[in-house]
């Protein structure tokens, strides 16, 4: 890759022979696209997601073919050529490999003895280099509908971990990647500066695009801090899955007043909106899976389309539906079972569950403790263990036969 962006100011990179990818792939991207203009092709949909979670794909150009990619640019003046990189297909000295497969457990260690096999990795002392994310479902039965939750999302972000960015941003200190698009084949609508332009994207989130982002950044084109993003599911619109992406130095796991922001935020978030499933940890894949998907096998399509009769997954905050909420008593039965540090009902429905006051307190005991008390309205299936996905944290036991 420096070879390349070293001896030519025009660089595609044909991704289409990457099986698995992590950081180590995405590190050297951003730092060359700053010096040439790189451009991603035909990225199979693992590195897609990943692109899309870390925020690098509004920072990049993506296009589906080598030819696309290549096809918007000028003729190349002499003497200065654009060069393509084939990861995986092309000779050594060209070639930026794909990385081997191996399973990401940045953050997190390898269970040791004594503890239970599916409560896979405790977050390491202090949480470094864990970033904490947060996701919600929405729905058709989602309070005020799809585009109301999306909107009061990004809202409740700019609100609260973005609060005071803005200003930042006019003194040209903090710099903000925006925009929504309509459809997949809509040109993408930025706004900037978000200042002035969140009242039209928040129109725009209303009418419940496809895709739309908010990245800040300290530095332009520079590490992502927080990423605000969402995009419609694998199952038919109006259903939307909203993210928040708190970067590693954005607070420690083990700091409690970082962590009950985070959780505040759930709470502006969520509290007129009724979503289908939320929760906030750091143990989220990198997918539309949650970890019961994963290690139930069970399909995204289904998983959403059910949210309302069985939870889609657990983790350091869980928010139930009001729907399972009343299965399993209300709030007030929830906080006597004694598995969490905090319950919060909202306002339109549903209620938000900490387990602990901190994330790095998620220990083993605590994730049992969960389990114990949402397992009547957890799908059932014994957990398998997915070596693709060690940060995964469950207890491993099927909730349809566990008595107690």
């Amino acid at each position: 890759m420096d070879r390349a962006a070293a001896e030519h100011s025009k660089v595609v990179l044909d991704a289409s022979g990457i099986t698995f990818a992590d950081s180590s792939l995405l590190n050297p991207l951003i730092p060359t696209h700053r010096t040439v203009d790189l451009r991603v092709a035909a990225p199979p949909r693992q590195l897609c997601r990943l692109l899309e979670i870390t925020g690098v794909d509004a920072l990049l150009t993506v296009r589906s073919t080598v030819e696309e990619a290549a096809a918007c640019w000028a003729p190349d003046p002499p003497g200065r050529h654009r060069r393509i990189l084939e990861a995986g297909r092309c000779s050594p000295s060209a070639r930026l490999s794909a990385p081997p497969f191996r399973p990401v457990a940045s953050g997190y260690r390898p269970v040791g003895p004594g503890r239970w096999p599916g409560c896979r990795g405790q977050p390491e002392e202090g949480g470094a280099g864990v970033g904490l994310r947060a996701i919600a479902t929405f729905d058709v039965s989602t309070g005020g509908g799809v585009g109301h939750g999306l909107a009061t999302w990004f809202g409740a972000a700019l609100a609260g971990p973005l609060r005071g960015r803005l200003e930042q941003e006019q003194q040209g200190t903090a710099f903000f990647s925006a925009s929504t698009r309509a459809t997949e084949r809509s040109p993408r609508q930025e706004y900037q500066p978000l200042a002035t332009g969140w009242e039209a994207m928040r129109e725009e989130l209303l009418h419940e695009p496809e895709t739309a982002h908010v990245l800040y950044m300290r530095e332009h084109l520079g590490k992502p801090l927080v990423h605000v993003r969402s995009s419609t599911t694998r199952v038919r619109r109006p259903n939307a899955e909203a993210q928040l992406l708190f970067g590693a130095d954005c607070g420690s796991l083990d700091d409690a007043g970082f962590c009950a922001d985070a959780v505040e935020f759930l709470v502006a978030a969520l509290d007129t909106v009724n979503p289908a499933f939320a929760w906030l940890g750091a143990d989220a894949p990198a997918s539309e899976e949650t970890n019961l998907d994963w290690v139930l096998g069970r399909r995204v399509r289904d998983s959403v389309r059910e949210a309302r009769k069985l939870l889609r997954g657990y983790s350091w905050t869980t928010v139930c539906p009001e729907e399972l909420s009343v299965r399993l008593g209300g709030p007030g039965a929830l906080a006597a079972t004694g598995a969490f540090h905090r319950v919060v009902p909202l306002s339109a429905g549903g209620v938000v569950l900490q387990a602990t006051e901190t994330v790095a307190g998620y220990t083993d005991e605590a994730v049992r403790g969960v389990f114990e008390a949402l397992h009547p309205v957890l799908p059932p299936g014994v957990p398998q263990f997915d070596p693709a996905h060690p940060e995964l944290r469950y207890f491993p036991a099927d909730a349809s036969r566990f008595g107690g």
